[in-house]
């Protein structure tokens, strides 16, 4: 499958997209193998550094009844697709599609702009314990990859299990800074940085008001905002219609969004340049990673939160998953990638149909989610709906006599 990414150009058989361009949603139900592409991403672009970055290999490989095969996970040029490996190792193989990070960013080594290099991930089982190797091709285009403060191969992944720490006994320890922004992909126990603990930083890394500015214009349709007020504990406020309340204090939607977000906002401003003021947030390019984008929004907002999300980060590319057929309907088909499970593995497909801006009942039972229908199962079927999803004649032209009656006479 090709990914989107800003700045790709359009092809006869992929053209340019109008809306999100940046933007690549997965479907899929329930252990179709949403957030094991993932994982398998993260791992392929980080591959020079995973084995020694603190992640603990665990269950990666697809334990199988007696002999078989596994599916590895293979992403290259944003292309994935399944490939039989035997069932002790599962192997990934990302051939990435390199930019600069940006052309006025300082880097330690410049990447040449569309150079193409391959990561490589072995993961070998031996028992119940699984080993990370990895291969990669090119190394003077890794260079800066080994360098934990450049813009480089940036890349950060929120779990559908996130979460924002508190600041007590908070700790990024034991993880090298590139895994630590992907941790939560892998350890569920691995949460976002505390909101007061990455204000802090920002601040001393003269971010924090255009992390702010950046925050508040995804929230300026939610009558909240956060304000350059702090309370006593030097906590930043936000202002939620008149308000002023603490993060903590704000409703578990907004904690899981702003959340995730002003994480992001921090885990860019670390590889910028010190109090650079030059240099904005949103300038940064890279891979940015979320699963079920739609955690806890209201339905609202989730029809706006992907078209927000793509305008604020133009230049990074982003892979969400959802359930929600509102954020589905606000993306064109060739942004939509469909997972389902099968005997060997993930199988991934894209989609003629078009579903975008069509309401949350037609999505449902478009292709894409293929519901027969949105009414619960045991729910008793109106007359009116029987006569119209009838196959007979006669009963469609009673529904259509039905109808007519109904009508108010002028």
């Amino acid at each position: 499958m090709i990914l989107n990414y800003p700045g790709r150009k359009g092809t006869p058989s992929h053209p340019a997209l109008q809306r999100a361009p940046n933007v690549n949603l997965l479907l899929g139900g329930n252990g179709s193998g949403k957030s094991s592409i993932f994982k398998a991403i993260a791992l392929g672009v980080l591959a020079p550094v995973i084995p020694s970055s603190g992640l603990k290999a665990e269950y990666f490989v697809r334990r199988t009844a007696g002999e078989g095969s596994n599916t590895a996970a293979s992403v290259q040029n944003g292309v994935s697709s399944g490939n039989r490996v035997p069932s002790e190792s599962a192997e990934i193989k990302v051939d990435l599609l390199l930019e600069k990070s940006d052309t006025d960013l300082p880097q330690p080594k410049t990447i040449p702009g569309q150079a193409i290099i391959i990561g490589q991930a072995v993961i070998t089982r031996r028992g119940d314990v699984e080993e990370i190797a990895t291969a990669h091709t090119d190394p003077p285009s890794w260079d800066g990859i080994y360098e934990n403060n450049s813009p480089s191969f940036f890349l950060a992944a929120y779990g559908a299990g996130r979460r924002t720490e508190r600041p007590e006994g908070y700790s990024e320890q034991n993880r090298t800074p590139r895994y630590q922004r992907v941790a939560g992909l892998f350890e569920e126990q691995v949460g976002l940085a505390p909101f007061t603990y990455a204000y802090l930083q920002l601040k001393s890394r003269g971010a924090f008001e255009n992390a702010r500015q950046i925050l508040n214009a995804l929230l300026i349709e939610e009558n909240i905002t956060l304000t350059e007020q702090q309370d006593g504990l030097d906590r930043p406020l936000f202002d939620n219609n008149g308000v002023l309340l603490p993060f903590n204090a704000l409703s578990d939607g907004y904690r899981a969004f702003i959340g995730w977000v002003w994480d992001l906002l921090l885990q860019i401003s670390r590889v910028l340049p010190y109090n650079a003021t030059a240099y904005r947030l949103a300038d940064l390019s890279g891979v940015v990673i979320v699963d079920e984008i739609d955690l806890f929004l209201h339905p609202a907002w989730q029809r706006r939160v992907v078209d927000q999300i793509s305008q604020a980060f133009p230049k990074i590319q982003f892979l969400f998953s959802s359930h929600s057929p509102l954020v589905a309907g606000t993306l064109e088909a060739q942004s939509i990638y469909v997972l389902d499970s099968g005997d060997n593995g993930a199988v991934i497909e894209q989609y003629d149909e078009n579903i975008f801006g069509l309401t949350a009942n037609q999505i449902l039972t478009s292709s894409y989610f293929g519901l027969s229908s949105t009414r619960a199962p045991d729910a008793p079927q109106n007359d009116l709906v029987r006569l119209a999803l009838s196959d007979k004649e006669e009963d469609h032209q009673s529904f259509l006599r039905r109808m007519v009656k109904d009508i108010p006479q002028e």
